[in-house]
């Protein structure tokens, strides 16, 4: 399953469509909501569902690596669930940010889908959050900035 933003749960049948898929609606403006829908979800998590959440909370405008928020990491741990980083390099230019079309004006490109070893989150509490998300985003920053090279794209 996956989380998709709130404001998409607005359109009658995707809203609907969504619910049916089980796709959590993270409302990025509203962290009490965020949690909220966390919290329910953790339940379906430890009956063996699967929730598959960008740690940056959108898609970036450029090949950095943004900052990644706590909410996923928050989630992960209070259903003591390992996560799984994948790092995906060269998708930029296939749907960039607020384009509705996909692969606007370029039909052949080089996408690399890396998924790292899991992170274990056994035995950690809301305050090892921190330390999850970090060590998390360091070993994506490391295998992001290989693949960005091995691709050609900007290091920023």
């Amino acid at each position: 399953k996956f989380g998709a933003k709130g404001e998409l749960f607005k359109i009658p049948i995707l809203s609907m469509a969504m619910r049916r898929l089980g796709i959590l609606p993270i409302e990025r403006k509203n962290r009490k909501k965020v949690l909220q829908v966390y919290k329910s979800a953790e339940q379906r998590m430890k009956a063996g569902e699967n929730f598959a959440l960008a740690p940056e909370g959108t898609r970036m405008k450029d090949y950095a690596l943004g900052s990644f928020r706590n909410g996923p990491f928050l989630f992960a741990v209070g259903a003591q669930s390992p996560i799984i980083p994948v790092v995906i390099a060269g998708a930029l230019p296939i749907m960039p940010p607020r384009s509705i079309l996909v692969n606007p004006g370029v039909w052949k490109r080089k996408v690399i889908i890396q998924i790292l070893p899991y992170v274990n989150t056994k035995g950690y509490t809301e305050d090892n959050v921190r330390q999850v998300r970090d060590q998390v985003r360091e070993v994506m920053l490391e295998k992001y900035t290989a693949l960005k090279n091995e691709l050609g794209l900007p290091q920023q």
